[in-house]
């Protein structure tokens, strides 16, 4: 979580510099839409931090860090807040992990590189939805087999699906709390 703050904290500073650039340059309008888009940028980080789930949290965090090192970056759609808990929450913490770090690695390395990694939590009437979809044409069955034993113990389900045009999607099904 350290090396988070870290990467924060340099980013703050660079937004900051940027504005200073723009004031400096007299450019007034563009330094105000520039803060709108860090504005804008920084609620969408919010809403993660909001997660009824800190480990969640965690894991996501320190995915995005991995991820921008490589060169990629991790859009989040929060469509639930997991009010409502998990059942054995570190273990689904553990699954998340280990999908996002397989997108992380495998989005790297494949030759239709896009650069982002789609990851969402949606609910469901009894259930929470996690996906994460990326750009790849290496198959993820045998990495999935290892989270599909970790997900029965949790009660949940984990598919894979592949489209025509590259898109890997791994969806993690937990049954509500």
């Amino acid at each position: 979580m350290i090396e988070v703050l870290r990467v924060q904290r340099h980013d703050f500073m660079n937004h900051l510099q940027v504005i200073l650039g723009l004031l400096q340059l007299q450019k007034y309008d563009r330094a105000g839409d520039y803060i709108k888009e860090v504005a804008a940028d920084m609620d969408q980080a919010g809403v993660l931090t909001r997660l009824g789930i800190p480990n969640i949290v965690s894991v996501v965090l320190l995915a995005q860090v991995s991820a921008e090192k490589q060169g990629i970056h991790i859009n989040n759609n929060i469509g639930t807040m997991l009010e409502n808990g998990l059942q054995n929450e570190m273990t689904v913490a553990e699954i998340i992990r280990e999908m996002l770090d397989l997108a992380v690695r495998l989005s790297q390395t494949g030759p239709s590189f896009a650069g982002s990694i789609d990851f969402e939590i949606i609910e469901t009437i009894g259930d929470y939805v996690f996906q994460v979809s990326f750009c790849s044409v290496q198959d993820v069955a045998a990495d999935v087999l290892l989270m599909n034993e970790k997900s029965a113990g949790v009660q949940g389900n984990i598919m894979t699906g592949n489209s025509a045009n590259g898109i890997t999607v791994i969806t993690l099904t937990v049954p509500k709390n």
